[in-house]
């Protein structure tokens, strides 16, 4: 009897151990976790300069000439050079720097940034970001198109500015962390345990508040600043927007009216919208009539009765269009729905407009690039237009738009024509060899089907391994289901590793944090159960 007692006592006190022992590891590992290190000076992935270096040669070089052929070969060579991306982001700076593209007014912005002036700083961050990141007031958009947008060189920018007490940097360093900070260098799809995303969240509320003691009033508007009330702050914000408004800033006019809805103001803030729409605002103009059309009582609430300020809203957008503007490209793709176009182009059907117009389009993506709304515009009047969704992915990703690329070689993948097939595998391993996680992934997929490519499970392990590394869970699912079986190379150990990470991640830094949640989790519904019972 003692004896079974003791087996019993055994068998129950192994299991009991090994959970005490995982959540001791895990304790420890919580408590002496260090903050993350990022490299604040490079934050900028090798894909992402890959595909603005492809842009530049293609939009600065004639279509088809030996010239960009031999540019892009060159590029493409560099992804294939089995080196870290360390250096092939330092062969792609040497063979193709970037200033040599940018007129001499940015190169010297770019001068005065790298010896310190922390407005220049500002100005090249503006320069880098995308549009709806900062203000026109920040600075001269149409100096900075030659600039290819870019996230993580925006914040990088702002980043310096700010560390000089620069306000308004501090405060668009603030929204430029979305994809910019150096935390998104290495993870697929922006993917971030949460306590990364907590101390993001942190530095953020650390830099609004700088911002807001210096009276920077995007910052006071977001509710920080020196007085812990936020409605007092917000109202600091709405006096020093007035102030801008009344001497004739339209943006200023815009957030002074959007403050003023906060405050219950409505009448207020669409006098506002309406001296922002007078002075030819295209977005003012839009939100004047939505106004006007909330104040009648029309007799079909699905036709807008306000055509008057529809109707200048159409023509300025067709106006800057022709002009060879593309910053309202996304009211234009709201303008052009069936019931307004018949009244805003005399009868125009909306098949006549997408032929009228999406060869302008077209013409200011392939000059620029960089227009986040294009895609979205282009989509819907190609749609109009009977053209299919494989043609539009061609058509960007013939101007070097990398996640276009991805999908284009998916549409070419399951062509099933071989010729197809091995494009979109030469697509695939650039963009891989340039460290992007997707086309990692994909390819690896490539390998292990027999896609487009001879099937070799060692050549799939090692494209998901270095998407997995990148914290893309379906690579690491794919990595772990493709290493318990079949051919070498087989790692039942490796398998059951990246299945655990890609149930961790993204909550938890590690597996052992992950393992000791999951212990914690379980108990504590034992004993809820219990209790219940």
């Amino acid at each position: 009897m003692k004896r079974s007692r003791k087996v019993l006592l055994i068998a129950l006190g192994i299991p009991v151990i090994c959970v005490l022992l995982i959540a001791g590891l895990a304790a420890l590992s919580v408590a002496t976790r260090s903050e993350p290190v990022y490299d604040y000076d490079d934050p900028e992935p090798l894909w992402e300069l890959a595909e603005r270096t492809e842009r530049y040669i293609i939009q600065s070089t004639d279509k088809g000439s030996s010239a960009r052929n031999e540019a892009l070969k060159a590029l493409e060579d560099i992804a294939l050079l089995e080196v870290p991306e360390d250096e092939k982001a330092r062969l792609i700076r040497e063979r193709f720097p970037e200033e040599s593209f940018w007129t001499d007014d940015l190169k010297e912005v770019l001068k005065r940034a790298e010896s310190g002036d922390a407005e220049a700083q500002f100005r090249l961050g503006c320069f880098y970001s995308l549009r709806n990141y900062v203000r026109a007031s920040d600075a001269d958009l149409d100096r900075g198109k030659r600039v290819m947008k870019s996230p993580a060189l925006a914040w990088k920018w702002f980043h310096k500015a700010a560390m000089q007490g620069h306000a308004k940097a501090q405060s668009r360093l603030v929204l430029s962390m979305i994809s910019g900070h150096p935390a998104y260098k290495n993870v697929s799809e922006h993917t971030l345990t949460l306590r990364i995303e907590e101390q993001l969240a942190r530095e953020g509320d650390e830099w609004y508040t700088r911002a807001a003691m210096q009276g920077e009033p995007v910052a006071l508007w977001m509710g920080f600043g020196p007085d812990k009330d936020e409605e007092k702050n917000r109202k600091v914000a709405l006096a020093i927007f007035r102030e801008a408004a009344e001497h004739g800033d339209v943006e200023a006019m815009r957030a002074t009216a959007s403050l003023l809805r906060h405050f219950h103001d409505l009448d207020g803030a669409t006098e506002w919208i309406r001296k922002a729409a007078e002075l030819g605002d295209v977005s003012s103009m839009l939100e004047y009539a939505t106004d006007r059309e909330r104040m009648m009582e029309p007799d079909d609430d699905s036709i807008p009765k306000d055509w008057e300020w529809r109707q200048k809203a159409f023509d300025a957008a067709m106006k800057q269009l022709d002009e060879g503007s593309a910053s309202e490209i996304r009211k234009i793709g709201e303008l052009s729905v069936p019931e307004y176009l018949e009244r805003l182009t005399g009868g125009e059907s909306e098949e006549e407009f997408a032929a009228r117009v999406m060869p302008r389009l077209w013409e200011l993506i392939e000059r620029h690039g960089d227009y986040k709304d294009a895609p979205q515009v282009i989509r819907h009047l190609m749609g109009v237009a009977g053209l299919d969704y494989p043609t539009l992915d061609r058509m960007f990703a013939e101007l070097g738009m990398y996640l276009y690329q991805i999908d284009y070689a998916d549409n070419l993948l399951d062509s099933g024509v071989p010729e197809e097939q091995a494009e979109g595998i030469r697509l695939l391993r650039k963009l891989a060899g340039f460290g992007n996680p997707d086309a990692q992934c994909r390819l690896g997929a490539c390998y292990l089907k027999g896609t487009g490519v001879p099937a070799d499970k060692a050549e799939g392990v090692k494209w998901l391994r270095k998407a997995a590394e990148k914290r893309d869970t379906s690579a690491m699912r794919r990595l772990s289901d493709c290493l318990r079986t079949g051919d070498p190379p087989t790692s039942w150990f490796e398998a059951f590793q990246w299945s655990i990470r890609a149930d961790a991640y993204p909550l938890y830094d590690s597996i052992t944090e992950y393992l000791f949640h999951q212990v914690k989790d379980s108990i504590e519904n034992a004993w809820d159960e219990l209790r219940r019972r």
